[in-house]
């Protein structure tokens, strides 16, 4: 996989796994009177307050829960662990782990992230409050209150074949002379044009959900064009962090991890 990171995102000398140890938060009480925990397998979940504040502007942070198995994005880094939920609401998150790459954006990025892993950490209850998830730590405080993450029923077949031109990527389309494009060339591949040089990956969709992986570029990068040359790391980069699509005949949107919306329409 080729990599690309733009100054946003600074990996260590190389992307780890950091272990952070969770002391245990005790069982505390469960706050206040709550209808019965529902099925929460297999729902995604966004974070709108850590601590009783919103998120830093531009940051986003998600939790996906599985069975016995929670994960999602911290704003910089993704991050998983495993739980246990009692019939009472009785919460415990054990040892979350979590990539150790530092970004430098959206500024306080990593101050949220830390602040979000030692929430769970001291984790204590889970209620669920009209649509919203909270979680409590021991004293009965919501320290982490979420909503249930936008999601689209697609056809994952239906960008079987399509090829698209870039529009719009953080808020502008691409550099003069420059053409950014995607093809679906089959089920699992795809390729494209990113300034001077040419890719090709796999992908793998299922409903709404999209995971994209390089695998090569081809050709010589736009060493005259040092604009061309940032703009093609930042799609690239881009790319790799991408985890969910919205397709329309007009129209394709790229959602990354972070929420970065990347537009494209059909290929001329």
């Amino acid at each position: 996989m080729i990599a690309f990171r733009t100054l946003t995102r600074l990996p260590l000398a190389l992307v780890i796994l950091a272990l952070m140890g969770c002391v245990p938060a005790g069982r505390g009480q469960v706050p206040g009177p709550q209808e019965a925990i529902p099925e929460l397998a297999g729902t995604q979940w966004e974070l709108v307050a850590l601590d009783g504040d919103p998120l830093a502007e531009g940051s986003r942070i998600t939790m996906a829960l599985d069975e016995g198995r929670l994960s999602g994005f911290g704003g910089c880094n993704r991050y998983g662990a495993t739980y246990a939920l009692g019939r009472d609401g009785d919460l415990e998150i054990v040892e979350p782990m979590h990539h150790a790459a530092l970004c430098t954006q959206p500024a306080g990025v990593m101050e949220q992230e830390d602040a979000y892993i030692r929430a769970l950490c001291a984790a204590s209850a889970l209620r669920i409050v009209g649509d919203r998830l909270e979680i409590s730590d021991a004293t009965g405080e919501a320290r982490l209150v979420f909503r249930p993450q936008e999601r689209l029923t697609l056809d994952p077949a239906a960008l079987i074949g399509t090829r698209w031109d870039l529009l719009v990527m953080a808020g502008t389309g691409p550099v003069e002379g420059m053409r950014y494009t995607l093809s679906f060339d089959s089920a699992t591949e795809l390729t494209g044009e990113a300034a001077c040089r040419t890719y090709r990956g796999t992908y793998k969709a299922t409903g709404d959900d999209i995971d994209l992986h390089f695998l090569e570029m081809a050709g010589e990068p736009c060493l005259d064009r040092q604009d061309a040359m940032e703009q093609e790391g930042a799609f690239t980069t881009a790319l790799e962090s991408i985890d969910q699509y919205r397709l329309s005949d007009d129209r394709l949107e790229l959602v990354t991890q972070g929420g970065e919306v990347l537009v494209f329409v059909p290929a001329k």
